[in-house]
This record gives structure tokens, sequence and C-alpha cells, in this order.
């Protein structure tokens, strides 16, 4: 909040008297800040007892991903970019520089696959939760995978229920219905989906 106020010559009023507040009036104002990198150090202080020699330092801070510096917020910032804003890693590394980070794309697509495995439990969590539910939506859209060079599918579950909603993705180099039925065949309710007879197996 920034307030603007009258100098203490502008509050004397022409009659003589000293003027006095009596409300005030808001504008809005909408701004951008740019991105702010930090590198924080943790500090930790060793003890010692000089009678027996024995020492003891406080538990170091575990990062996020084994033997790299990235936090957490910044972990998400790079795979929100890839995956949510399609921001390929290379074009990443290039806005990072501009903050006089030196950040390889390799890098960057090494920590979203690190990020990835340490999220696995997440992923298999939400596939536990499939039986459990009554009300499905599922779609496939095709992705281009490079090595093969082919087509694959990106297969999508939503639980669109208020009180158990989430969404899983789901990647396959095919789009054959054995792939659907292997992977809903303990699901048991409301599946709704296009016209893609690969869904006609489920119940």
């Amino acid at each position: 909040m920034r307030t603007i106020d009258l100098t203490e010559t502008e509050k004397q009023c022409s009659c003589g008297c000293t003027m006095v507040k009596f409300g005030e009036e808001t504008k809005e104002e909408l701004v951008f800040v740019p991105a702010e990198y930090k590198v924080i150090e943790h500090v930790r202080f060793k003890y010692t007892c000089k009678q027996c020699e024995s020492i003891k330092t406080p538990p170091a801070v575990e990062l996020p991903l084994l033997k790299s510096k990235a936090g957490a917020p910044l972990l998400t910032e790079v795979i929100l970019n890839k995956y949510a804003y399609h921001l390929p890693f290379y074009r990443q590394s290039k806005m990072l520089s501009t903050h006089a980070l030196s950040l390889s794309d390799s890098t960057l697509g090494g920590w979203a696959m690190q990020a990835a495995e340490a999220l696995s439990p997440l992923g298999e969590a939400l596939w536990d939760q499939l039986p459990l539910i009554r009300a499905l939506q599922a779609d496939e859209t095709p992705v281009k995978v490079l090595k093969p060079e082919k087509k694959a599918y990106m297969w999508l579950y939503h639980s669109y229920l208020p009180d158990k909603r989430f969404v899983i993705f789901d990647f396959s180099l095919t789009r054959c219905a054995t792939h659907v039925n292997e992977r809903l065949k303990y699901f048991q309710g409301l599946l709704q989906t296009d016209g893609y007879s690969g869904y006609n197996g489920q119940r």
C-alpha cells in the first residue's frame, strides 16, 4: 500500500485554519513484480565438548532432489512452465540466463525426471483411488514421440465429483483398448467418454 498525503504547507487552508483529515479515496494499480532468484545458505553450527571431545551438529536441511541445489519453489516453477505453459527446457534456460543463472536445458530436464520419480508414490496413490470412485471421465490425445519416432497417446482420467476430484495423466505408446481396459479393470461406475470404441469394454 502506498499513501499519498498533502504537505504540511498544503494542509493550511486559505482561511488560516489547519485542515483535518475526514476520509480517504483508494485507487488500485495492477503491476508486475519480476521473479527473484536467491541463493539461501543454510548454516549449521557445530558444538564440541572440551572434556570428551564429542561433536554435535543439527541435521542438515533436506532438499527435494539428491545431489541438487534446487529448492521446491524453483522445481515447481520449472515443471509448471514445461507441462502447464508448454515452455521447452531450452527456452527456460535462456530465460534464467537473464537473471544471471547458468542452468542448461539438460539440467532442467534432469530435475523434472528426478521430481517425477520422487512423486511416483503420489501417482500410485491416485491409481489406487480409481476402484473407489463411481463417476469418471476419460479421454486420450495423440502426442509426438521422438525416440522411437511415432505417434503416442496421453490418456486422461478425471474424477470430477467435488469430494474426490483428481486428474491422472497416463502416457502410452498405443491407443489399443487393452491399455484402457487394464487401467480400469477394477473400476465400476459411470464412465463418460467420446465415441472411441476402445472404451466399450468398460461397464
